[in-house]
């Protein structure tokens, strides 16, 4: 299990985060159904949903909502 990921800001834009996605996702398709993922930044969520995932519940708060994720493995 992977608890998280991050690329510093000063490295962003750089493609290291997509990189380090298509790493997952190659971990996940050999042994799992897919990959979740979780983020409360709608930026995020949207980048997530170019790498293929779907937003499958938004739990709304006073502060922030969090975005759950999935991506099937096809």
């Amino acid at each position: 299990m992977l608890e998280a990921i991050a690329v510093h800001p000063d490295y962003q834009g750089y493609g290291i985060g997509k990189a380090l996605m298509e790493k997952v996702h190659q971990i996940s398709e050999s042994d799992a159904m897919g990959t979740y993922l979780f983020t409360a930044d709608k930026k995020n969520q949207q980048i997530y949903e170019y790498l293929g995932y779907k937003t499958v519940e938004e739990c709304p708060s006073k502060v922030l909502t969090v975005y759950h994720m999935f991506r099937n493995n096809d």
